[in-house]
């Protein structure tokens, strides 16, 4: 049975008060579920084949997890169609849904997504790649995006990252031992951009437009403010990064992105090349289960009112990440089930001051620790990880 390898971390339990309790439940339950389908695999020798770089170990539970996020994706696009529709109706300049109160009008998002999409396979096509793995590409980094800003969003976890990387689902989906080098140079490539999203942009982006529903901002106000703040981020980022590293040398961060991370699509693409691997039917028969696993668990949880499991929580729980958090989690959950079980929802309102403090004291005591280093400690600080 392997380890079970978690911390407690009281910033985490503060947020994770104000989720689902539905969905963290899910979470750590089937976090052991995926601990106890690892130790039949340990105790049987199963496999089907070896772990990619920056996803779930063993490879079972990674295509099984790409295959629920995508479920969720798939069944969140068909919950929508009615209005995904008159988007479209709307964006087309057809009587449709209203885009009054949304921070983008549905003809540029519309429009302007699809652009961007096409801009991006022709990028992919440009350095390399074949057309249809570029596409798989495309599918399989959307698919992670979308599931893990509704994971986010509705989920409320904020440490967390896909179970397999889009570049290993696009390779084998096909073979690696098909393509050329110039697809797998290029693949090499895509990392910079589609590799480890702990923190992509779509959560936050989601978040904003919640504010933006719940403020009424205008919309041209909005999104300068929006679009400054990103752009400006950006420019700064990259700045100060190129000034650090031309003044120290970028290998002498000592960071992970900066040495060995930097070596690792490469390295892992001349592995793929001599291994000259075929399509993997594992791969696939994984890939189903987390499908149907992920329907059967929508099913039940849209039929039967007393039904707790949520799907999100089977998507995510064997990432490591969550396992990382999982102590956290449980500990967020047994309370906040105690406190209604006990003292019910005014119990429940009356705590929220104590998590929410939780919080401010962790990032206010790393804010007033950045001050502590600027002053007393330059030229050496003290590494911080959230």
């Amino acid at each position: 049975f392997p380890g079970i390898g978690s911390n407690l971390s009281f910033p985490l339990v503060g947020l994770t008060y104000f989720v689902n309790v539905d969905v963290i439940f899910s979470v750590w339950l089937f976090n052991l579920f995926n601990l106890a389908e690892i130790a039949v695999f340990n105790r049987t020798g199963f496999t089907i084949g070896s772990s990619e770089i920056y996803s779930v170990s063993p490879a079972a539970l990674a295509w099984q997890g790409f295959g629920a996020l995508g479920a969720i994706v798939v069944g969140g696009i068909w919950v929508a169609r009615e209005h995904l529709g008159g988007v479209w109706r709307t964006a087309t300049g057809r009587p449709g849904a209203s885009d009054s109160e949304e921070i983008l009008s549905y003809r540029f998002a519309v429009f302007g997504g699809g652009l961007a999409a096409l801009y991006i396979l022709f990028w992919l096509m440009q350095v390399g790649i074949d057309p249809a793995v570029a596409l798989l590409l495309l599918i399989a980094v959307v698919t992670l995006y979308l599931g893990l800003t509704r994971i986010v969003i509705e989920g409320g976890l904020v440490f967390v990252r896909g179970p397999l990387l889009p570049q290993a689902f696009a390779m084998h989906l096909v073979g690696p031992a098909s393509l050329g080098g110039g697809t797998m140079t290029g693949l090499a490539l895509s990392y910079g951009w589609a590799c480890d999203p702990i923190a992509t942009f779509m959560p936050f982006g989601a978040n904003a437009a919640r504010i933006h529903s719940e403020l009424k901002f205008p919309r041209g106000v909005y999104m300068t403010a929006v679009g400054l703040a990103l752009g400006i981020s950006l420019v700064i980022s990259f700045w100060f990064s190129l000034k650090l590293a031309y003044a120290s040398g970028a290998y002498n961060f000592g960071e992970w992105v900066f040495r060995q991370g930097g070596q690792v699509p490469y390295d892992t693409m001349v592995t793929k090349i001599k291994a000259a691997e075929h399509i993997n039917a594992g791969h696939f028969v994984f890939l189903g289960l987390g499908i149907l696993a992920t329907l059967f668990l929508t099913y039940l949880r849209h039929r039967l009112t007393w039904w707790r499991l949520h799907p999100i929580g089977f998507s995510i729980a064997s990432v490591g990440q969550v396992q990382w958090t999982v102590l956290s989690l449980f500990a967020a959950w047994a309370i906040k089930v105690l406190l209604i079980r006990f003292g019910g929802l005014l119990l429940y309102n009356r705590a929220k001051p104590f998590f929410v403090g939780l919080v401010v004291g962790h990032f206010g005591a790393a804010g007033l620790s950045f001050v502590i280093d600027a002053i007393w400690f330059q030229g050496q600080g003290h590494g911080l990880y959230f």
